[in-house]
């Protein structure tokens, strides 16, 4: 049984221009959206709206549908935003920009946000503490925390995924090669500054000085330091 298509929209890449029959084409940039490709998505989009329950609709949508049909989830992130993040993997200098790109984002969220009160204004919270723990994308996170009675924890530690995933290295990379090694490590997809823990070490001898409760102390105390001179 033969199926007519009274009206079809295709987003093709430039760079693999060939003839659809029966199907008005759109040529888009891929990977990094372009307004050909919004204006593709627009008209889709307004294709649908025309639809009833009883209309059978056929989509297609290869892996570099992001970029070549682009549609802002939010209509106040600009194209020019989409565009400076989606370029980020192609040249590095735009690795620095993403960060700018990212800023400007949440300013034009926070322009668009409705009016109202953010702050839960919490008083006290109980004496005692608790754990918590997620998952995230390279493991699971885990968080403790302690209350005095406070809104402020006394004590807040973080133990982030690659804390506990880069030991494994030295199972995984015993006896492999340099160039091996490498690829072994990236396999964990490491996050350094998640591992970083810190001492006080004399450099001439070799011994440490301060061990990382002592810093944490010092830190409470600085911290209790500061909330007394300014009254909090």
């Amino acid at each position: 049984m033969e199926c007519p298509i009274p009206r079809l929209t295709v987003a093709k890449e430039r760079a693999t221009r060939r003839v659809v029959e029966a199907a008005p084409l759109r040529f888009a940039s891929h990977p990094v959206p372009d307004a050909a490709g919004a204006e593709a998505a627009a008209e889709m989009l307004s294709l649908l709206c025309g639809l009833s329950a009883d209309d059978l609709v056929l989509a297609l949508v290869s892996g570099g549908g992001s970029a070549l049909t682009t549609l802002p989830a939010l209509a106040h992130v600009s194209l020019e935003t989409q565009q400076a993040v989606a370029g980020s993997g192609y040249k590095a200098v735009l690795r620095v920009l993403e960060s700018f790109e990212s800023i400007r984002i949440l300013r034009q969220v926070l322009d668009n946000m409705p009016k109202g009160e953010i702050d839960a204004k919490i008083k006290e919270v109980p004496p005692g503490e608790g754990i918590g723990h997620a998952e995230a994308p390279r493991g699971e996170t885990f968080h403790y925390v302690r209350s005095d009675g406070t809104n402020s924890p006394i004590r807040h530690k973080v133990r982030a995924p690659t804390f506990m995933n880069l030991p494994t290295c030295k199972a995984t990379v015993v006896g492999e090669s340099i160039t091996d090694a490498t690829i072994i490590l990236a396999a964990i997809d490491p996050c350094y500054c998640c591992t970083e823990r810190m001492a006080v070490v004399d450099a001439s001898t070799g011994k440490p000085i301060m061990s990382g409760k002592d810093l944490v102390r010092l830190s409470q105390e600085k911290t209790a330091r500061v909330r007394k001179e300014l009254g909090l």
